[in-house]
């Protein structure tokens, strides 16, 4: 087995598919060539934070990357590895689409290009789904650089609208701690394709929807002028355009009803049909079955109930700082520990806490003046 150099990067590794790095590098190497293991055969640089990266799954020269500024781009390993390559395309070299990720809405006059914060392929390669800080699940074409779908939970899985009050699917609390970020899986009953996607929510559930057909989709995603989107039938519909001047919006699908609502864990992992993998902040993996048994395994049913997020009194933002004060040992823990366990789960409490009421609007404003602020100080 080799041994794969981390020389090039100067921040932890993510994934070792391709190597995903908070510097922007993604490091290509190849084992048929000799030292691969410790020098990679290209890198491939880009402009911020780099959130993850993917092959295509039916075609081996492509693959798919995301980053901290919005962008979703479709990559040729023969162009973006290429030192010789001056293809600076829109979303970078090797790039031969970007994906449009930027959002507006009746009651806003500008743009809004939220976090993406983790991609995954379906295996037959013809869709995708990023999820974005602060806003939903959205489902990509793979051959359409605008979204398809969109995936919520207004509804109960039963078809009824979630009762006032009640917390639902929501993706906020990674924005400040982007080391632990929700990741998606599709998944089927063993089919040449996926019809199902699942995902994790700051609700402390996991979400199941059933995907429709990618043409079905297409023919159902509406797309409207200027004009029109201005009216008051689009009041609160969220709209992609790739510019403000753009004469279209274009209005993915919702897809409002979970199939499943998983309770216990905010990140999934993996998902294995008939069982369902879920890991969340604890120090403990879960895994689902829609049956009392699998080979070698018997499952227990879980309470349909969540743990409920503590309110914001003096109690609990004490815990919160005490938490805060201790993330550094938080992130050096070697061995399980109950009382650094429940730090953990202070301190995202008190992260979701803070950012309740942050909408993909107020929270794209905010990240826009830090790039600027940035900027200015490079």
């Amino acid at each position: 087995m080799a041994t794969l150099s981390r020389s090039s990067h100067k921040h932890p590794l993510r994934r070792l598919q391709f190597s995903k790095m908070e510097d922007g590098l993604i490091a290509l190497h190849d084992t048929r060539i000799q030292d691969s293991s410790t020098r990679p055969s290209g890198v491939l640089e880009n402009s911020c934070e780099l959130t993850d990266v993917q092959y295509h799954p039916q075609s081996d020269k492509s693959f798919l990357t995301t980053d901290v500024r919005g962008n979703v781009c479709l990559r040729d390993m023969r162009m973006a590895f290429d030192s010789g390559s001056t293809d600076n395309y829109d979303g970078g070299r090797g790039t031969v689409l970007k994906y449009v990720t930027s959002i507006t809405r009746r009651s806003v006059s500008y743009l809004v290009q939220p976090e993406a914060a983790s991609l995954v392929i379906g295996r037959d390669g013809n869709k995708f789904a990023v999820n974005f800080l602060n806003h939903l699940p959205t489902i990509y074409s793979t051959a359409d650089p605008y979204p398809i779908a969109v995936c919520s939970g207004r509804n109960l899985p039963n078809g009824t609208p979630v009762p006032e009050g009640e917390r639902t699917y929501r993706n906020a609390c990674t924005i400040k701690v982007r080391s632990f970020r929700q990741h998606g899986a599709f998944g089927g009953p063993g089919l040449s394709y996926d019809p199902y996607y699942t995902t994790g929510s700051d609700d402390f559930r996991s979400y199941v929807w059933k995907i429709p057909e990618v043409a079905e989709l297409v023919e159902k995603r509406r797309v409207v002028n200027v004009d029109d989107f201005l009216s008051s039938e689009f009041r609160a519909t969220i709209g992609y355009a790739s510019k403000m001047t753009d004469p279209s919006r274009y209005i993915p699908v919702e897809l409002p009803t979970p199939l499943i609502r998983l309770q216990g864990e905010s990140c999934v992992t993996r998902w294995l049909w008939i069982l369902i993998i879920t890991a969340g902040v604890e120090r403990h993996i879960t895994v689902h079955s829609p049956t009392p048994a699998a080979p070698n395994m018997q499952f227990e049913r879980p309470a349909e109930d969540v743990r409920q997020q503590p309110s914001n009194d003096p109690q609990a933002s004490r815990r919160f700082i005490r938490a805060l004060l201790d993330w550094h040992s938080l992130n050096e823990m070697s061995e399980y520990d109950s009382d650094e366990e429940r730090k953990t789960i202070d301190f995202f409490d008190g992260v979701i806490r803070e950012n309740e009421n942050v909408n993909v609007f107020t929270a794209g404003m905010e990240q826009e003046l830090d790039r600027s602020s940035n900027s200015d100080r490079d």
